[in-house]
């Protein structure tokens, strides 16, 4: 038996939380272009406590809850407790429709490029084969790639219940999502526009949420990432978190001009320099990124990218308060 849901290559693939709820939404969801252009507008960075440096898109709570997926969680102490039969409970909310995230290590994996060191990690399953004893996986395997790919159904029994101490401090449960068809989600001008400031005036947007997530670790927002990465360039070596940085970045500028079209097509702007002004921003950003990660292999260090980071956020200051005035003139 066969047992396959629903993806499709998201538009964006910068994490993969990012990328997994892109791709079960896309092109299934009635409101899934609404959710997308309403969010991943806010952009954060941070160091890490291994002292790697973070680009993300700031969305608080997105493992918890999520405005178009249903989600239900169990810890995987209290799985291994209760002695449940791992594959038969993955196939069987498979065929309820449940797409599964679960805690693995990616050692035993061999879709992962490196299979030299047991890493803890969250890995996203979206059917199976039971004639071929697989699960159909999605991830980063390699080379930083988002790809659909496959294992055994051995593979994934002894990446779960592997012993390696390491804990995902971020993701350790097995998460069962499903689409939730009927709920609504609409794209509001107004709260736009108050998100578009946030990001231009590099606000604290973790202050709103404070109450319910507060963070342990310094976070920088808006424009003043900017600010951040160039200081990274300065001072640190390359690595694959700071090309990982450059992706993100091109990822927002790749989504904004998408933005612009679905603006244009609402008839909430009406200025058609608009979008070139954003079409150049994102092809700015793809030289950039392409670069640093020419330049990584290479063994290159990254100070040539200071001169794009300074031109991105000139070119963008420029073209999102041109945006902000068309759609208030066009109101």
């Amino acid at each position: 038996m066969d047992k396959i849901l629903h993806m499709e290559i998201p538009i964006i693939t910068s994490y993969p939380r990012n990328a997994n709820f892109i791709a079960i939404l896309s092109g299934q969801h009635p409101y899934f272009e609404d959710w997308l252009l309403m969010n991943h507008i806010q952009l954060a960075s941070t160091i890490d406590e291994k002292q790697k440096f973070w680009i993300y898109f700031y969305e608080p709570l997105s493992r918890q809850y999520h405005p178009l997926l249903n989600k239900q969680e169990l810890q995987k102490e209290t799985f291994v407790d209760l002695k449940i039969d791992l594959i038969n409970f993955l196939t069987t909310n498979l065929d309820k429709n449940f797409y599964i995230y679960l805690s693995v290590d990616t050692y035993y994996i061999s879709a992962y490029s490196n299979q030299t060191k047991h890493y803890a990690h969250d890995l996203f399953i979206y059917g199976y084969s039971t004639k071929e004893n697989i699960f159909y996986i999605a991830d980063f395997f390699e080379n930083g790639k988002y790809n659909f790919c496959s294992a055994s159904f051995e593979e994934i029994e002894n990446a779960f219940y592997s012993q390696y101490p390491e804990k995902n401090v971020e993701f350790d449960s097995i998460q069962l999502l499903s689409l939730n068809s009927s709920k609504k989600y609409i794209f509001d001008v107004s709260y736009f526009e108050k998100l578009i400031l946030e990001y231009m005036h590099s606000n604290k947007t973790f202050e709103t949420y404070r109450l319910i997530d507060s963070y342990t670790l310094d976070h920088t927002f808006g424009m003043n990432v900017y600010d951040d990465l160039t200081e990274q360039i300065i001072n640190m070596p390359p690595s694959a978190s700071m090309v990982k940085a450059f992706h993100i970045v091109s990822d927002h500028k790749k989504l904004m001009l998408t933005r612009i079209k679905y603006l244009y097509e609402h008839k909430i702007i009406n200025d058609e320099n608009l979008y070139n002004m954003f079409e150049k921003i994102y092809h700015l950003s793809l030289v950039m990124r392409n670069s640093s990660l020419k330049n990584l292999v290479s063994g290159v260090d990254l100070s040539s990218q200071i001169k794009y980071v300074k031109e991105l956020k000139e070119q963008e200051t420029l073209a999102l308060c041109k945006l902000l005035r068309n759609i208030r003139l066009h109101k």
